[in-house]
């Protein structure tokens, strides 16, 4: 989705570039729930993995609008 927004114009460069940032982020997370998926305890704690990279996609979000202004 981030690409098809950037590619179209409708989400300007410096935006998809901060939040392509974050894709280590992310598949660190679903690596993380992939190895994990089976154990109650670790899985509870991914919650608090996705809320971060949550934060991480909104702040680098903003920071492209930032600069793209």
């Amino acid at each position: 989705m981030l690409l098809v927004l950037g590619l179209t114009k409708i989400l300007p460069m410096p935006c998809t570039l901060m939040c392509f940032l974050t894709l280590p982020v992310g598949n660190w997370v679903s690596s993380y729930v992939e190895k994990h998926h089976k154990e109650n305890e670790n899985i509870f704690l991914a919650k608090y993995y996705c809320l971060k990279l949550h934060v991480l996609l909104g702040a680098a979000l903003s920071l492209g609008l930032v600069i793209a202004r």
